[in-house]
């Protein structure tokens, strides 16, 4: 049962994470929609994962070449 509890608690932080970043969009949308989870709808902004992949990329770069 610590198990079970403890991946929940890592996939709800991930959740978490990911909507926090702009990542994953949370819309409300009526029961029985597919994808929709306790009346909620999630869909991924993949402009705004490759905005961030991209900010990361240039700030790892500056990083290197200033070591």
């Amino acid at each position: 049962m610590k198990t079970v509890c403890m991946h929940l608690r890592i996939f709800l932080c991930l959740l978490s994470a990911l909507v926090l970043l702009g990542i994953l969009t949370v819309t409300p949308c009526p029961r029985g929609q597919k994808f929709s989870l306790l009346g909620r709808a999630y869909a991924v902004d993949t402009a705004r994962a490759g905005e961030l992949i991209d900010g990361l990329r240039g700030l790892l770069c500056r990083c290197c070449k200033k070591g």
